[in-house]
């Protein structure tokens, strides 16, 4: 058991290395990230308009939080797709309050959601028999990147989420773990 955690917090210290590169020496992520025109007239729209901490949608589908009739859900359904046709559409989380961001907390909690990922990669690897390293690897990337897909695809598909940031997110999660699965292949028995 201890030497599954030791190979974890090497492959967890290589996955997020990897990420921090990705997202802080190479040009990729900021790319996807762009400015309001008027930050300040945006801020104080989402103040006035949006009271609570939580993921607002802009058009609001009436549908969503009243009772009614069938002909009511149509006639519904159908202004909300011309104004998701008109534009804009936004999903948006908002914290009306502000918060408090702590970069070196939020890497703390990143390296050690790797580290509990690359646990979980060993402990599944210990169960199978006569992997070469090649396999290992592959087996790695494919555990993370089904997970990836699981997990991004569905902002892609429900919510719009842009083709390139979801691409970008799926190669990044297989090069990140396409090197922590190297470690993983070569420490495992």
């Amino acid at each position: 058991m201890k030497n599954k955690f030791t190979i974890a917090i090497l492959a967890g210290l290589v996955a997020f290395i990897w990420s921090w590169i990705s997202w802080m020496a190479l040009p990729f992520h900021n790319r996807m990230l762009h400015k309001f025109k008027n930050s300040d007239a945006v801020a104080a729209a989402l103040k006035m308009n949006a009271p609570e901490n939580g993921i607002y949608l802009l058009p609001w589908c009436n549908t969503l939080d009243q009772k009614l009739s069938k002909e009511e859900q149509k006639a519904a359904y159908a202004e909300h797709d011309k104004k998701l046709k008109e534009g804009p559409y936004a999903y948006v989380l908002v914290r009306p309050n502000g918060m408090e961001f702590k970069m070196g907390q939020s890497m703390l909690i990143g390296l050690l959601k790797d580290i509990l990922t690359a646990f979980l990669l060993v402990w599944l690897i210990s169960k199978t028999t006569g992997l070469s390293f090649i396999q290992k690897v592959a087996f790695v990337k494919i555990a993370v990147v089904s997970g990836a897909i699981v997990s991004l695809l569905p902002n892609w598909i429900w919510w719009g989420f842009p083709t390139d940031l979801t691409v970008l997110a799926l190669i990044d999660v297989a090069i990140g773990w396409g090197l922590a699965g190297c470690v993983i292949a070569k420490l495992t028995k």
